[in-house]
């Protein structure tokens, strides 16, 4: 008996642990919640069979006026009142606690500074593709009447002095015309026919776009007319600033999770409320279990007298 109640102790700790881990939403054993927490339901299922059991042993003790079942009834009431009160109001202390921290996870400040950082990072990303659109004029101006025969030297050359990535210049169907910068001689994306669409003359169109492996790129595309009278259609395109790009990818990381936080505060009450009410059942019931027990040890030596 002694060694089965070591164990199911271990046992029922070694539970507990299991899904005190499972609670937290980055642990691995996240997933496993419910499984976890179904095993521990189990237990707590089976402590209770143990303390009826030995409940409705020591009624029937009673009302059959056994010499010592009066004492050992007492004995389990003043257990039972010395683990219950002290547990019921650490657990009311523990949920009161619980719900506000998780609250206090939710600050408006917080939330504040996360959106003030990302459009500081976003201003900063402006303020250097503006930079990229006054570049792309400067161009723009010096490619006016320009024959196209030498226009493939006169891109380099702008892209050169400017410091600019790649700049293209196209036809208003998407065909290339002339390219210059680091994807020269490959595949150079045209404008999308909606960009094409709504293009006005001289009016730049400037985005900010994630070429993936490339990171942010920021993309400013005109509308001119060549030295033919042809319309056509310049694209500058520049890498934005590693330092930036990457504080600004930080930063939207943080707030999208903090987002997904914000969206299941809900739940991660109800996950910890559950945790905390069901850890707080198997104490005291074990504990009930133990004064059962103990309470029987204690008045066994008066039932072997009255014998």
């Amino acid at each position: 008996m002694r060694y089965a109640a070591i164990a199911l102790a271990a046992l029922g700790s070694i539970l507990l642990y299991l899904l005190a881990v499972a609670t937290g939403n980055a642990s691995k054993l996240a997933e496993y919640y419910w499984w976890v927490f179904g095993l521990n339901s189990l237990l707590l299922a089976a402590l209770l069979g143990v303390v009826v059991r030995q409940l409705v042993r020591l009624r029937q003790r009673v009302k059959g006026r056994v010499f010592g079942a009066k004492l050992t009834q007492k004995l389990v009431m003043m257990f039972a009142v010395v683990a219950l009160v002290p547990g019921l109001l650490v657990f009311t202390i523990s949920a009161q606690f619980l719900t506000r921290s998780i609250e206090s996870w939710f600050n408006v400040k917080v939330e504040s500074a996360l959106d003030r950082g990302l459009g500081l990072g976003r201003n900063a990303l402006n303020y250097v593709l503006e930079d990229v659109s006054r570049k792309s004029r400067v161009v723009l101006d010096d490619l006016d009447m320009l024959p196209e025969t030498i226009l493939p030297n006169r891109l380099e050359r702008s892209r050169q002095q400017l410091g600019l990535r790649d700049i293209a210049v196209f036809a208003r169907n998407g065909e290339l015309i002339a390219a210059a910068g680091v994807s020269r001689g490959r595949h150079v994306q045209a404008p999308s026919r909606e960009v094409m669409r709504t293009l006005r003359q001289r009016q730049p169109q400037e985005t900010i776009e994630n070429d993936g492996a490339n990171g942010l790129i920021l993309k400013v595309v005109l509308s001119y007319r060549s030295s033919s009278g042809q319309p056509r259609v310049m694209q500058v395109t520049q890498a934005a600033p590693q330092a930036i790009a990457h504080d600004a990818e930080l930063i939207e990381t943080a707030r999208a999770e903090y987002r997904q936080l914000l969206l299941s505060r809900s739940g991660l009450k109800t996950f910890y409320m559950l945790t905390l009410a069901l850890a707080c059942l198997l104490a005291l019931t074990s504990a009930l279990a133990f004064a059962l027990v103990l309470s029987e040890r204690l008045s066994a030596p008066l039932s072997e007298l009255a014998v």
